[in-house]
């Protein structure tokens, strides 16, 4: 399934294959566009560390706050340096955005359980069972 994609990057609509990409490939991808550490020109390998810290604490319950609060923890980490200048500071927040959809979708494709209530699957369960009970019946033999 293709989808177009639509960023607050300053970039045209990308067509993104939701199958093919895995999550830190599109992580990396948008590290590397927003590129906050101005170091994705001169090094092919940059950020790779930021996608390994990203999954290694990212939990499926984390929501967008959580996520930048993260990607503040690394840059802080990166740069030595716990002030940033408001441009930076929007930029980790887009960022942040991009990883959390990106993350949000990875979730739903592989594990689309995560996002049931528990309600949702009572009422499920509530059909079923009266389905199987109370189906019409032939009377022939």
């Amino acid at each position: 399934m293709k989808r177009l994609r639509y960023s607050a990057a300053p970039q045209e609509a990308q067509n993104i294959n939701d199958e093919e990409q895995s999550l830190p490939i599109a992580l990396l991808r948008f590290l590397r566009h927003w590129d906050i550490l101005q170091i994705a020109t001169f090094d092919d390998l940059a950020y790779e560390d930021t996608v390994v810290f990203l999954i290694q604490h990212l939990d499926p319950k984390s929501n967008l706050n959580d996520v930048e609060r993260l990607l503040f923890q690394y840059f802080t980490e990166q740069t030595n340096s716990d002030t940033f200048s408001v441009e930076i500071c929007l930029l980790i927040k887009l960022l942040a955005g991009d990883v959390f959809e990106s993350f949000r979708d990875y979730l739903a494709r592989n594990n689309p359980r995560a996002f049931t209530t528990p309600n949702s699957n009572a009422h499920a369960r509530a059909r079923g069972l009266l389905g199987r009970h109370y189906s019409p019946r032939s009377s022939t033999r």
